[in-house]
C-alpha cells in the first residue's frame, strides 16, 4: 500500500515538474512573437550598429546577422577547424530594454553570455545617451537683423520687422 502511496506522490511531482516546463515554453514562444517595434529610444539601426560593435570585441565570431531584435552569429572554435552558431534574442515582449535570452550549438561556450552581457551593456549606454542629450535645453540661435535690430530666427533669410536681407 505505501508503495502505490509514494508512486502516486512521485507522478504527481513528475508532472508539476513537466507542467511547469510546457509553461515556461508557452510562456517564451508569446514572448517571441510578440512583435517588436524598436520605437522606446532606440531604433533598429541603433541596435544593428551596437550588435556589430559587441561582435567587433570577439576575436572568434566570424559572422552575424540582425534579424529583428534577435542576433545570429558563427563562431570560429578554438581549433579553428570548424564553426559553430550561437542567437541571442533581446525582444522584451516587445521592447528592447537589455533583457535577452539565448540558444546555442556548443553548450561548453560562454562567448553567448558575455557577447550578449556585451550588447546588453552597450544598450544601455544607448538609453543614458539618449536620455542626457533629452534632458539638456536646446539653443536656440538667433541672427540680428543689421538694419533695424530685430531678432529673427537662424534659418530666416528676411527680416519680418523691416523686410531687409540678413547676412
Amino acid at each position: 500500500m505505501i508503495e502505490y502511496i509514494l508512486a502516486a506522490i512521485a507522478g504527481k511531482a513528475i508532472y508539476n515538474q513537466g507542467k511547469k516546463i510546457r509553461d515556461k515554453r508557452e510562456e517564451n514562444r508569446r514572448r517571441r512573437n510578440t512583435p517588436c517595434s524598436f520605437d522606446d529610444g532606440i531604433s533598429f539601426d541603433d541596435f544593428e550598429d551596437i550588435a556589430y560593435e559587441a561582435a567587433r570585441k570577439f576575436k572568434r565570431i566570424t559572422g552575424i546577422k540582425v534579424d529583428g531584435p534577435v542576433i545570429y552569429c558563427d563562431v570560429r572554435s578554438q581549433s579553428g577547424l570548424s564553426t559553430w552558431e550561437f542567437h541571442v534574442d533581446f525582444n522584451d515582449w516587445g521592447h528592447i530594454t537589455g533583457a535577452y535570452w539565448w540558444g546555442q550549438d556548443n553548450k561548453d561556450s560562454d562567448i553567448p553570455e558575455y557577447y550578449g552581457d556585451m550588447v546588453q551593456e552597450l544598450i544601455h549606454k544607448h538609453e543614458e545617451a539618449v536620455e542626457e542629450d533629452e534632458d539638456e535645453p536646446e539653443e536656440i540661435m538667433y541672427k540680428y537683423c543689421s538694419r533695424c535690430g530685430a531678432r529673427a530666427s537662424a534659418g530666416a533669410k528676411y527680416c519680418h520687422n523691416c523686410g531687409s536681407y540678413i547676412w
